[in-house]
């Protein structure tokens, strides 16, 4: 009977480790680029948006003052970037994100 109870012990203790190591799990991907207008001009203010495909997970962020946004810590896997500003149309772009890649997107919004 003991043994019966060690061996249940060990096995919640096994489950309770690799349930923790994968909860504990960082990406190392990131996407980094610079928007810009027809003339390749930057566009700060702009507000940018990556979702991942499949999972529908959003980020956003806003360009900074020379058209440059970042986005860390993301899994590897389809995206779709998009770029949008007053007076300009919007730009989206399908990228493809390896492990621990850093992807530099520039994207260029148009009138």
């Amino acid at each position: 009977m003991r043994f019966k109870t060690a061996l249940r012990c060990f096995f919640v203790f096994v489950l309770v480790v690799c349930s923790a190591s994968v909860s504990f799990a960082q990406f190392s991907g990131a996407v980094t680029g610079v928007v810009q207008d027809a003339t390749g001009a930057a566009v700060p203010k702009a507000n940018v948006v990556l979702v991942q495909i499949g999972t529908e997970v959003t980020r956003a962020a806003v360009t900074d003052s020379n058209g440059g946004f970042n986005f860390v810590s993301l899994a590897p896997g389809a995206y779709e970037v998009s770029a949008e500003a007053g007076g300009f149309a919007k730009t989206i772009e399908k990228i493809t994100l390896d492990t621990n890649q850093t992807l530099s997107v520039m994207l260029t919004l148009s009138l």
